[in-house]
Formats: structure tokens, sequence, C-alpha cells
């Protein structure tokens, strides 16, 4: 019998009315943290996510999507992850998400050895991890010995699953709907009392079993800030960047410009002398503005964007454009080329 009703949610579902979320009756949220193991792979809406579902007492798990290849790339996707995930706290799993196309070469052990790379570093650190794998995966590249340390996130969209082992949660559809988000969000069953397991074994950020979650109780203040959009800026030597990692040492000597700003945050993307590209978010205190709205040329790709209607096909869309669906997929991180919903922004490469 399930105990929980959740969802898993990402930067593809948008701005979440978390409120109306949770008056819908969803009783937790698994959000996606970043992917990849470099700077910047931080999923662009986790700290939204993070902060405003906490804000209406919903319990939430994170999750983690992988390329890696080798243990060490595992080991780097670690290290990556903690450091996204540093200062929060988690009633629900960490999970590791593996089901890349890249990926599907590599033997089961190859498989198996990356899974358990990833996390065991992430339980050396005091998290309740989980392995999120589709059923064909699940059926074929994991050895015996990843069943028996780590949790199983399945991932079958079906109404009734064939997966022959235990599990802790599964993924049943990606074709829900609930009041809050727009367009069709994934949903999921949890079999297990995590926030119960973790709490009392001080796991994923709680120090004790009736620690509350940290979470602010009222909306951050509105930071006012001379940067905006197109500025040209440089970078403070002492200077983090918005998730806590610190500036390179590169970094700080160029100029950059400003692909985006909210309140504290801004998004730097370009290096004014067109060698680099990074579009890392960054807190406005670290920044100086040196020319107001650069003219240094943007990239085209950046200014196309396409909202997906009732009825589009990434492939339709690609033919709109003179592309093909397999590069729309790549650049906009769409792991399921046949699976995009309404509202959806679609970026258009050159």
């Amino acid at each position: 019998m399930a105990q929980y009703k959740g969802i898993d949610v990402s930067k593809h579902n948008g701005t979440i009315d978390w409120a109306k979320v949770k008056a819908a009756g969803v009783q937790f949220a698994m959000l996606r943290a970043g992917y990849g193991r470099y700077e910047g792979q931080k999923d662009e809406y986790f700290e939204e996510n993070y902060k405003n579902a906490k804000a209406v007492g919903l319990p939430v798990g994170a999750y983690h999507f992988s390329y890696a290849k080798t243990v060490e790339q595992a080991k780097a996707e670690a290290a990556y992850c903690k450091q996204l995930l540093a200062g929060k706290s988690f009633e629900f799993p960490i999970a590791y998400d593996v089901e890349d196309d890249g990926q599907a070469s590599l033997s089961k052990a190859e498989i198996s050895a990356i899974v358990d790379a990833f996390c065991a570093e992430m339980e050396a650190a005091g998290y309740y991890v989980c392995v999120y794998m589709n059923l064909s995966w699940l059926n074929s590249k994991l050895t015996d010995d990843i069943f028996k340390k780590y949790d199983i996130w399945l991932a079958h969209w079906a109404k009734s699953t064939n997966f022959a082992r235990s599990y802790g949660m599964w993924q049943y559809t990606s074709d829900g709907a609930v009041d809050g988000i727009s367009g069709r969000v994934d949903l999921n069953y949890a079999y297990k009392d995590y926030p119960s397991i973790i709490r009392s074994n001080k796991l994923n950020g709680f120090t004790s079993a009736d620690q509350k979650p940290v979470s602010p109780t009222q909306p951050d203040p509105v930071i006012e800030s001379d940067v905006k959009e197109g500025d040209v800026v440089s970078i403070a030597k002492n200077a983090v960047y918005y998730n806590g990692g610190d500036v390179p040492d590169w970094v700080v000597t160029k100029q950059w410009v400003v692909k985006e700003c909210s309140g504290d945050r801004a998004v730097i993307d370009k290096s004014v002398d067109g060698k680099n590209s990074i579009c890392s978010p960054i807190n406005v205190k670290y920044l100086t503005v040196i020319n107001a709205t650069a003219s240094v040329p943007s990239d085209p790709a950046a200014n196309t964007v396409y909202v997906v209607k009732k009825g589009d096909t990434l492939s339709g869309i690609a033919a709109k454009y003179g592309t093909t669906y397999q590069k729309l997929a790549k650049y906009n991180d769409i792991k399921n080329p046949n699976l995009i919903h309404v509202g959806q922004k679609i970026k258009i490469p050159s």
C-alpha cells in the first residue's frame, strides 16, 4: 500500500504554485537538483522549487541526472550534487537518475559500478540515496548487489507493474495533471515512511528526529539592484556562485555580459572577449556594472523560443525551424522526445 502520493519536477515544469499543489493532495515532491558534474548544471528552478515547496510545508526529496560513463565521473557527479544540496534538508531520498542514451552501450557491470560509486559517496556524506531507472534498465543494467545495497525508484508508466524486485517508490505515469502545475507532470507512489526513516537516522540534513525542516516562513525581500540584462559587469575577487561555489580566478579576471537578472540573482553568460560562455548564477552584490546594456552580440539561438501548444510534437516544431527533433531534444535536455507538454518553452538552436 502506498504511504504517500507525490510528483517529480524540474525546470521543464516551469513556475509552480506550490500552495495549490499541496491543496490538490500531493504529499511529497522529488525536485531535480541538477545534472552532470560541471559548475552551472544546477536545475534553473531547483532553488525556487525547494524554497516554495518548503514554505507550504510539503516534504521534498531530490534527484540528480547522470551522464557519467566512468566511476571517476560518477564520483564527480556526487561531489557536485553534494554542493547543490548543501544547507538544505530533505524528507525523501536523494535519487541518482541513470538513463541517458550515452550510457546505453555500457555493460551491466559498468553501469552498476557507476551507480555504486555515486551512491556510496552520497551515503558517506549522510544522505539516504536511491536509484531511479526505467523498468528495462532495472531488469538489464544492474547487478544483484546494487539491489541489496540501495533503494529503488521504479519508472514504469503503466496501471500496474510486473517488476519482480522490491522498490521504495514508483513513478507510474508522466501524464498526470495537478492543480498549480501547467501541463503534464510525473506522478509517483512512495511505499515507505521516508520522513520518519530519514529524520530518525539523522540523514539528509536533519540533525535530530524532531528537527523542523529548513524553510523560509516569509518570501525573501526584493533586492533592488542596478544590474540588468545586457550589462557588462566585473566580478569581485571574493565572489562565490549563487550555489556557494567559489568563482575561479580566471572568471574574475574577465568582464561578462548579464544574461538575466531577478532580485539578487544574476546569470552571467558570455565574456566580453567572446572566448567563454558559462551561464552561471551569481549574487548581484559581487557585480560591478562597467557598461550598461552591452552591445556584445548575443547567441541568436538564445533569442528564439517556441512555446508548446496543444497538438504539437517535437518533430513538428523542428520542421518549422528547419532542424531535427534530435537536435531540439539534446539542446533542451529533453530525455524523451515523445514527451513535451503544453506551455513548455523550447529553445531553438541556430
